[in-house]
């Protein structure tokens, strides 16, 4: 049987969402990562290194049909390989793998998102949430347990996922619960600020602004997709 995607918290988002999300993404032809580092990134499907519409075109495809099943990566694996081999393409199964998690994360979360976002009215306190293991990035760490209102405008720059591979998620609550739990209602006045860094390899550099929340980066070389979608 096929692994069904095991994020808990992905699991009361509907499909539906998430297809809409990719399939409104239009294309874009890309020799590397730096090439989608713009807004483009949060437009456009891409994957870096594929220089053909078609081969774009069957991943985004494999990728909603993986959503719209519940197929787990050995078979999206298995799918796309049988692709790739009839057009003479070839991609790692690393890079398979980065791919299908990575679109399906943030296909997940936009959906969660906009949910979210719908019934702010009814749960105006949002919480980051950490899967506080070794693996969670430190930038990450800082957020942990901490909640800000959902109009807050650090959710335009930390709504999971912040950065690649990213497994940290958002609970909402209502005034009544968070006053029920003690929560503590923090704002990010004063707190967010942009910093120039360079990214990208020695031989292919690019200087480009993040934004970090009391000087910590959130995240290099990632364009996070909620910003987009954020209204004040």
């Amino acid at each position: 049987m096929n692994k069904k995607i095991d994020f808990e918290y992905l699991l009361n988002i509907s499909p539906e969402k998430a297809v809409e999300y990719l399939e409104n993404r239009g294309y874009k032809i890309s020799r590397n990562w730096l090439d989608i580092y713009n807004d483009s990134y949060n437009k456009a499907f891409s994957v870096a290194g594929v220089m053909k519409e078609d081969i774009l075109k069957d991943i985004k495809n494999t990728i909603i049909k993986a959503i719209e099943s519940g197929m787990g990566y050995e078979a999206f694996k298995k799918h796309i390989k049988e692709i790739m081999q009839v057009k003479g393409w070839y991609i790692s199964p690393w890079r398979l793998k980065f791919i299908y998690q990575q679109n399906l994360d943030i296909a997940y979360s936009v959906g969660r998102f906009q949910e979210q976002w719908s019934v702010k009215h009814l749960v105006p306190y949002w919480q980051y949430i950490t899967m506080n293991d070794e693996r969670v990035r430190d930038s990450h760490k800082i957020l942990h347990n901490r909640v800000f209102k959902s109009t807050d405008p650090i959710w335009k720059i930390i709504y999971p996922p912040s950065d690649f591979g990213c497994r940290c998620f958002v609970k909402t609550y209502s005034k009544k619960e968070a006053k029920k739990l003690g929560l503590n209602v923090e704002s990010s006045r004063g707190k967010i600020g942009e910093k120039e860094i360079e990214i990208g390899s020695r031989d292919n550099k690019q200087k480009i602004k993040v934004k970090t929340f009391e000087g910590e980066i959130i995240s290099k070389g990632f364009k996070n997709p909620i910003g987009e979608l954020f209204k004040k």
